[in-house]
């Protein structure tokens, strides 16, 4: 499943955005997996056999919130939207999933390793079979704007 949501999201039609999305899904990815480190041990704290899960609940509801409202900020969201995203999904469904799971390592380090694998299979497609590189096309938008400014001839645009 990682996989092909990984692929499915992070493909752009360019290599430069679709290394930078991969690098921001990564990012967010781990920054999710060290909150469910966190969120897993303080559910476990509280609960006597195995994590309490209404502890898991209000952590699910609150870092999902605050994720989710973040995005309400032109900061964030002009930088970071994509990133805020995939934390949430992915905090929200580690921690589902941990639930039932004792060794969240072991998830921790498939959801990674299934999410490099679908990286690494976008990049191959973008880079190397099929390239499109922006540094072409912009080059040409830029002189085709110079030149529509240069026909001015001095007088400002309406």
């Amino acid at each position: 499943m990682c996989i092909v949501l990984t692929v499915s999201v992070s493909f752009e039609f360019t290599a430069s955005s679709t290394i930078s999305k991969s690098m921001n899904r990564e990012f967010g990815t781990a920054l999710a997996g060290a909150f469910d480190l966190g969120a897993k041990y303080l559910a476990e704290l509280s609960g006597k056999e195995g994590p309490d899960p209404i502890i898991l609940e209000i952590l699910i509801f609150t870092i999902g919130s605050l994720g989710t409202f973040t995005r309400f900020y032109p900061h964030i969201k002009k930088k970071y939207d994509y990133e805020t995203v995939i934390f949430v999904l992915t905090f929200s469904l580690v921690v589902v999933s941990s639930y039932r799971t004792e060794d969240i390592l072991q998830l921790a380090k498939q959801r990674i390793t299934t999410i490099l694998i679908g990286v690494s299979t976008i990049m191959v497609i973008s880079m190397v079979i099929l390239p499109v590189w922006a540094g072409e096309d912009l080059v040409k938008l830029v002189s085709v704007n110079l030149e529509k400014l240069a026909g001015l001839g001095g007088r400002r645009p309406c």
